[in-house]
């Protein structure tokens, strides 16, 4: 068995952990995503962000609490206190929901067409409940 070890990085350490096949994303603290890891089949895809390594994960502060995080194999979905659901990654099939482009490295902030706030997210390999 091999065990990665991975410092925690500047921030704090994480208070939940996602997987998906090929990538892992933690929240730091209470605002930060970190990510590391490939894209799965939307790697090299036009639009998408290097997918970050453990010596140089990909972060994304998102502005408040985050309270949920799941990730699907070429996105990741949060639930944002105050915004909602916001996603980023592999769009195909409307993956990020909103009639996104079909890569986004840019956050897309899902209209979920009600005025209640989802507090838990389910990940499928190509959808997100």
């Amino acid at each position: 068995l091999d065990i990665l070890s991975i410092p925690p990085p500047a921030g704090g350490g994480a208070t939940q952990v996602a997987t998906s096949d090929v990538r892992t994303c933690f929240v730091q603290g209470v605002v930060n995503v970190v990510c590391f890891g490939a894209w799965g089949e939307a790697a090299g895809a036009s639009g998408l962000p290097a997918p970050g390594t453990a010596a140089d994960p990909d972060v994304r502060e998102m502005g408040d609490e985050v309270v949920d995080l799941a990730l699907g194999l070429s996105h990741t979905c949060v639930c944002v206190s105050g915004v909602g659901v916001v996603c980023w990654g592999d769009s195909s099939d409307n993956k990020l929901g909103g009639g996104a482009p079909s890569s986004s490295g840019d956050v897309v902030i899902v209209n979920l067409g009600f005025s209640r706030e989802p507090a838990r997210l389910a990940a499928g390999r190509n959808h997100m409940c």
